[in-house]
């Protein structure tokens, strides 16, 4: 499968979904966290303003072989702070932005950091208001 989505990102590297799906591939079925992280790098490298490269990079930081909490939650916040840029969110942004709030919020709450809960409740009230991850986020606040 892998040389198929050579062509794809090499023919377009603007495909963010040949992307996704390449570090997907690489990730998760072939079980090669290395080859994955390094698919997300040049992906997010070559689209820096894709919510969902972004995202995709947090999730590779975050992969058991290459595992970097700092590095993952960083570029889970570069997913927000790409959606604060926009003057409207485009289709398939809200998958990125509602999985960097849920990963943000996990981690804000393992370290029982309520301000950082409110921070990030305040962006999904803004962005995703009816969306599950805002009444999650709201629920781990008031425990």
């Amino acid at each position: 499968m892998m040389p198929w989505f050579w062509v794809a990102i090499k023919s377009d590297p603007h495909n963010v979904e040949a992307w996704s799906t390449a570090w997907y591939t690489a990730s998760h079925m072939m079980k090669d966290d290395a080859l994955a992280l390094r698919i997300a790098v040049e992906g997010q490298r070559l689209n820096p303003e894709s919510l969902e490269m972004a995202c995709v990079l947090g999730r590779a930081y975050r992969a058991g072989a290459t595992r970097d909490q700092e590095k993952s939650e960083e570029m889970f916040h570069k997913v927000l702070e790409l959606a604060r840029m926009k003057r409207e969110l485009e289709d398939g942004d809200e998958l990125p932005l509602c999985s960097a709030l849920g990963y943000l919020a996990d981690s804000a709450k393992n370290r029982n950091d309520t301000q950082e809960l409110a921070v990030l409740l305040n962006a999904a009230r803004r962005f995703a208001p009816h969306h599950p991850i805002t009444s999650s986020i709201e629920r781990m606040l008031a425990k």
